[in-house]
């Protein structure tokens, strides 16, 4: 017979789970809460080669996300004990899929 378990949040693992999930919900967000209007206020008055540069690290920045939340997260949650801290280290994984990317 399997025994499965689950993280129980009302008992601590160790000093730094509990911290480091805290820090990610205050820090979460949506793309939905924030107006960006004002950008492309900004955009109009960046130079073509501003622009394309942004628009450059923008691509990178989105591809680091995408391969953080498939496979690295994922990857590092393997070699992790303790629910807790692979329940956090899929949280980040959600956050760089769902929101950065």
């Amino acid at each position: 017979t399997k025994i499965y378990d689950a993280a129980n949040w009302s008992k601590h693992e160790d000093d730094f789970t509990q911290m480091f999930y805290n820090q990610n919900v205050k820090q979460f967000w949506l793309p939905e809460e924030i107006a960006l209007n004002g950008d492309l206020l900004t955009w109009k008055y960046l130079g073509k080669n501003e622009q394309d540069t942004y628009m450059k690290v923008l691509a990178g920045l989105t591809l680091l996300d995408t391969e953080q939340g498939n496979t690295g997260m994922p990857i590092v949650a393997e070699h992790v004990d303790g629910h807790q801290r692979k329940a956090v280290l899929n949280f980040m994984a959600m956050m760089e899929n769902a929101v950065h990317a």
